[in-house]
């Protein structure tokens, strides 16, 4: 029986190890691979895969449209591609960019 829990207590042991082994250098390659939050105009035509000229035009076509809407009140809230301004720069939240998509993907006309 002594010999049994000796081997019961290697295998358990060799169990923890491997599998403290394993977390630790799945968080290392985990770190490489995570996305930025927030995107810049450049950083955001690379991540929908378009020319800066397309995003240029989304940003404008949206700008006039919602010149249009604003005299009619309201409107969706994905209707345009969602961004903030500071000073001069354009700043995109992923999380509302992949929402904005969905919008427009599920709402085409």
């Amino acid at each position: 029986m002594n010999k049994s829990l000796i081997i019961a207590s290697c295998i358990l042991g060799m169990s923890i190890f491997s599998a403290g082994w394993l977390i630790s250098h799945e968080s290392e390659n985990d770190r490489g691979t995570e996305v930025n939050p927030i995107f810049t105009e450049n950083e955001l035509t690379e991540y929908l895969h378009i020319s800066d000229h397309v995003l240029q035009k989304i940003i404008s076509d949206d700008q006039s449209k919602r010149k249009e809407l604003v005299n009619k009140g309201s409107w969706d809230i994905y209707t345009f591609l969602p961004y903030a301004t500071i000073g001069e720069t354009k700043l995109f939240m992923k999380e509302e960019v992949d929402k904005w998509l969905k919008y427009q993907a599920l709402n085409v006309k």
